[in-house]
């Protein structure tokens, strides 16, 4: 709207005149981590709660998309779950970044961790590219839903296995509860003369014949063994998304060394062949080119 558009430019201008209200460091990042969600989930129709949960690399995808309206959206896996998965996800956000010419490096190693700091950095700055490029007018408003064929977005994110201390937290873990009062009795007298018992101690001078802490210490030892079971299963699951991960990184590699291979091999024939036959043109730039092929990672 013509408005909307007048009230933008007048806030623009009045930008270099504003004071500034001194913050903290953690005060402004929690207000942008909060701003930059609800820009998002709005856009995209979604409903992240964390910033690291971008790491499936989907969203990104489907920002650019946002403002170009032709990415290959059905490359992307909206419910990746493994890291393998993430990687595939941002190999079609980089293919897309080379064919539009942008140029901002893609740390793909680094975001497909699910970190916050790596996202929430990657986030702002496609923020600010959305914010330079997005054209309302021109694609009439962004369907994000229909774009990505219906299809729901999951949460990225690979959660932390739960440490023993946490288990008696857990909800699907109850609680070990002293017995009830039926299970022995105290006269008032006793409790008068004692002070306040505790459940078990309530036990201990209760009627000799029940015995309910016994059957509590089994139910405790049942439970620690199904939780024991469901971490072990957890811990499966995770060495196989590692196994899956490595397996495709080590195809990327080998796909890659061969290509440098390649490389190296026509520069060497090509070499041969023009100093043989004495055409010296270009030898110097090819050259160059094996050094680099040949440089040590440490070398300066």
């Amino acid at each position: 709207m013509t408005y909307r558009h007048g009230a933008s430019e007048v806030f623009k201008g009045l930008a270099s005149t504003l004071t500034l209200v001194p913050s903290t460091a953690s005060t402004i990042a929690m207000t942008s981590r909060v701003d930059l969600l609800e820009w998002l989930n709005n856009l995209l129709q979604i409903n992240y709660t964390k910033i690291e949960q971008c790491g499936t690399g989907a969203a990104y995808c489907q920002i650019l998309d946002s403002i170009y309206g032709d990415l290959p959206l059905n490359k992307v896996n909206w419910k990746a779950q493994h890291e393998y998965q993430y990687i595939i996800n941002f190999k079609v956000l980089q293919k897309a970044f080379t064919d539009k010419r942008i140029d901002k490096p893609i740390q793909i190693e680094r975001l497909v961790k699910c970190r916050m700091q790596d996202n929430l950095e990657f986030l702002q700055w496609m923020k600010r590219f959305w914010d330079q490029n997005y054209r309302e007018s021109e694609i009439g408003g962004y369907d994000a839903i229909s774009r990505r064929g219906g299809a729901a977005m999951t949460r990225g994110g690979t959660p932390s296995l739960p440490s023993t201390s946490s288990l008696s937290s857990n909800p699907s873990f109850p609680k070990v509860r002293g017995p009830s009062s039926s299970a022995g009795s105290v006269t008032g007298s006793e409790r008068s003369g004692r002070g306040a018992l505790s459940p078990f101690s309530a036990v201990s001078t209760g009627t000799a014949s029940t015995r309910p802490s016994s059957r509590v210490s089994s139910r405790a030892s049942s439970h620690l063994s199904q939780a024991s079971g469901l971490e072990a299963k957890k811990l499966k699951a995770r060495v196989e998304e590692l196994t899956h991960s490595m397996e495709s990184l080590t195809k990327e590699r080998d796909f890659y060394w061969k290509k440098l291979k390649e490389v190296e091999d026509f520069i060497g024939e090509t070499i041969e062949s023009r100093a043989g036959a004495g055409v010296l043109e270009g030898l110097d730039a090819l050259e160059r080119i094996r050094e680099v092929l040949y440089r040590e990672e440490n070398a300066q």
